[in-house]
């Protein structure tokens, strides 16, 4: 595998092509001076080649490997977090979706009527289906059995396949993202079609309201898709470079 430099202010510059990681280095360094070097990634461990700008070297120079040529400290230059960006970006991919997935075990929805909390639907419940419990004004009470909701599962599956994808994968990956973004979606259009049908059935005398469950599920959904799309990356990469 093999990946070609710049040279960006009198420094080497280039990217992972296994995880995009950004790395530079000061051209005074001797591997900067060889037309190929080798590198292994700190962030996802990938193995590639080096090729520096034809012309501003010698074409005949040896091939020279990273251990013996190129310190350490250099390596990280010019930021020493940057590196590890692909490594960072998707320790948070995973645990974005995995706090997702829990979220789902939280206070979901709830039910009121005339200001007072009736019922409160969990995540899980919304998926599987539960019962509501009402007290009318004589002190009976009854019970409603409320259905799967079909867009609950669809974002819960969304967030599970987003992150067996964030795991599969040494680096942010597209459909990890696409999945995040759908996820959102979904429980956009959930939230829309509880309230919608509350008003419908009830006459407006029913509300929904979104607990700290869902809204922490689509935080940590968002995040992810950020993450997944580079969009982290692309920051750590701008602030190294002021650096």
């Amino acid at each position: 595998m093999e990946t070609r430099a710049e040279v960006v202010k009198d420094r080497v510059t280039f990217a992972c092509p296994g995880c995009s990681a950004p790395y530079s280095w000061s051209t005074a360094l001797p591997s900067a001076k060889q037309h190929l070097f080798s590198v292994s990634c700190e962030a996802c461990g990938v193995a590639f080649s080096v090729r520096n700008p034809e012309g501003l070297f010698s074409a005949t120079s040896p091939v020279v490997s990273e251990a013996t040529e190129a310190p350490r400290s250099e390596h990280k230059t010019p930021a020493a977090v940057v590196p590890a960006a692909g490594l960072t970006t998707r320790k948070i991919s995973i645990g974005s979706f995995a706090a997702s997935i829990f979220a789902f075990l939280l206070p979901f929805m709830a039910v009121t009527c005339q200001g007072q909390k009736v019922h409160t639907f969990s995540g899980r419940e919304l998926v599987t289906g539960g019962d509501i419990e009402t007290t009318d004004m004589f002190g009976n009470k009854s019970k409603k059995h409320m259905s799967p909701e079909p867009l609950a599962a669809l974002a819960l599956l969304a967030a599970v396949i987003g992150f067996v994808a964030a795991v599969s994968s040494k680096a942010q990956v597209p459909i990890a993202g696409i999945c995040a973004v759908v996820g959102v979606g979904l429980l956009f259009w959930l939230k829309a079609k509880l309230e919608t049908d509350a008003v419908n059935q009830t006459q407006g005398m029913v509300q929904i309201q979104p607990q700290f469950g869902f809204w922490l599920a689509m935080v940590l959904l968002a995040s992810a898709a950020i993450v997944n799309f580079g969009v982290l990356e692309r920051l750590f990469r701008m602030n190294a470079e002021k650096t």
